[in-house]
C-alpha cells in the first residue's frame, strides 16, 4: 500500500487496498494506521481523524498506541489538538517513566498556546531523564528545549520575560538567543533501537558512529535500549540543504517499531517553526526514508500562508504564538455509529479553521 501511495503515486488504488484491509481486520494497528494515511493522501482528513481516533478506542490502555495515534491526528487539522494533548497526557499516565512522553507533550503544549504547562512538562522529562544512566545524556536535549520554549514564551509575553529568565537560572538552561535547526527522533517500543540518519546536501552522513557533519551540526546522544530519543542539532543557521532523514531499525522481539521525527526551526528570536514525521517500520535491520527537508521551514513570504491542518512531510508548520487557553471538548453525539475518541476526532477535524485554536498553525506549500 505504501508503494501506492509513495512510488506509484496511486492514492485512489491505495485507499481501496487500505480499506479491505482494515475491513478484513478492523482492530489491526497496522490496517488502521494504512486506512489513516490513503484517507490523508485522498484529502479526507476528517475521516483519517476518525481511523487514529480508533486506535485510542480499541487500545485505550497501551501509551506505545495513543502516541502513535496522536503523532498522526496532529496532521488532520488544528481542532483536533485537544485530543492530541488528551493522548499524550494519558500515555504519559500509563508509561511515567519515558522522558520522551513527556517532550512529546510539551511540544503539543506549546503549540496550543500552553507555555507555562510545556515548560513543566519539560522539567519532569528532564527529571526521570536523570533517573538512569542510559537516558542521563538526554538532559543536555531538555536543557536547549527549556531555551527554546522560554523564547517562544517572551516572545509572546515580553512583560514575563523577567521570571522565565529567572526559570532558567534556576535550571541552569540557557535561552535560545541563535538560529538553530533541529531533528529529534522518538520511538516508542521498549523492545527496539532506532537509530537517526542525516545526510547534508555535500554527501556528509552523521549517523551513531559518525556524529558530526563537516557543514555544520551533531547527533548529541546514540541510544540502544529502550523508550528513546535522539537529536541531532545544527547550531546557527544551516546552509548545507538539502538534509536527507533516514531511521535504522533494529528490534529485539517487537513486531514493528514506531516513532516520529520532529523538525524544530528556531529563527533565533523565539519563531518556531516545525514539521512532523511519523513513520512505522517492519522489517528488522531495516531503514524508513522520511524525505529531504530542502529549505529552511519559515515561509519566504508569511503573508501568502494560510490557516490549514498539520501535514506530512511537504508543508511547513509555522507556531504563532498566542495566549494559553483551555481546550473545548468536542460534541459527540451526533456521530452516528461511533463513540469515544474516533467519534471526538471526527467531529473536531470537521469543524471549521474559524473555531479552532487561537494559536494557529500556519502552512505553506513546499516540498521537504
Amino acid at each position: 500500500m505504501m508503494n501506492l501511495l509513495g512510488a506509484w503515486d496511486d492514492k485512489r488504488n491505495a485507499l481501496g487496498v487500505a480499506e479491505r484491509w482494515q475491513r478484513a481486520a478492523p482492530a489491526d494497528v497496522m490496517a488502521l494506521l494504512a486506512f489513516g494515511e490513503a484517507l490523508e493522501a485522498n484529502g479526507r482528513d476528517d475521516l483519517a481523524a476518525r481511523a487514529y481516533g480508533s486506535l485510542i478506542d480499541l487500545y485505550p490502555g497501551r501509551a506505545d498506541v495513543r502516541r502513535t495515534a496522536a503523532g498522526r491526528l496532529e496532521r488532520t487539522g488544528e481542532a483536533a489538538n485537544w485530543l492530541v494533548l488528551d493522548a499524550y497526557s494519558r500515555a504519559i499516565e500509563q508509561r511515567y517513566d519515558d522522558p520522551a512522553g513527556y517532550r512529546l507533550y510539551a511540544y503539543a503544549l506549546l503549540r496550543a498556546g500552553y507555555f507555562g504547562e510545556a515548560w513543566a512538562a519539560l522539567l519532569d522529562g528532564m527529571a526521570w531523564a536523570r533517573v538512569e544512566p542510559k537516558t542521563r545524556g538526554l538532559e543536555r536535549v531538555f536543557k536547549d528545549d527549556l531555551g527554546l520554549v522560554a523564547a517562544a514564551w517572551i516572545r509572546r509575553w515580553p512583560d514575563q520575560r523577567d521570571y522565565v529568565m529567572e526559570s532558567l537560572r534556576v535550571q541552569e538552561a540557557e535561552l535560545a538567543e541563535q538560529p538553530s535547526l533541529r531533528f529529534v527522533l522518538s520511538w516508542d517500543n521498549a523492545q527496539g533501537d532506532l537509530d537517526l540518519h542525516v545526510r547534508d546536501g555535500h554527501g556528509w552522513h552523521a549517523f551513531y558512529r559518525e556524529k558530526a557533519l563537516e557543514s555544520g551540526g551533531r547527533l548529541l546522544d546514540d541510544m540502544d535500549a529502550g523508550y528513546g530519543l535522539e537529536a541531532f542539532v545544527i547550531d546557527g543557521t544551516a546552509s548545507a540543504y538539502p538534509y536527507r532523514l533516514e531511521v535504522g531499525y533494529y528490534g529485539r522481539n517487537a513486531d514493528y517499531g514506531a516513532g516520529k521525527v520532529q523538525i524544530v526551526e528556531h529563527d533565533g528570536a523565539g519563531q518556531l517553526y516545525f514539521d512532523e514525521r511519523p513513520f512505522v517500520v517492519l522489517k528488522q535491520r531495516g531503514y524508513v526514508d522520511l524525505g529531504a527537508l530542502t529549505g529552511p521551514l519559515a515561509p519566504t513570504d508569511p503573508s501568502q500562508s494560510a490557516v490549514a491542518s498539520l501535514a506530512p512531510a511537504g508543508n511547513r508548520i509555522r507556531l504563532e504564538a498566542c495566549a494559553s487557553r483551555r481546550a473545548t471538548a468536542a460534541t459527540t453525539s451526533s456521530t452516528a455509529g461511533v463513540s469515544g475518541a474516533s467519534a471526538a476526532a471526527a467531529a473536531a477535524a470537521g469543524r471549521s479553521s474559524a473555531s479552532s485554536a487561537c494559536c494557529s498553525a500556519r502552512a505553506s506549500a513546499g516540498s521537504a
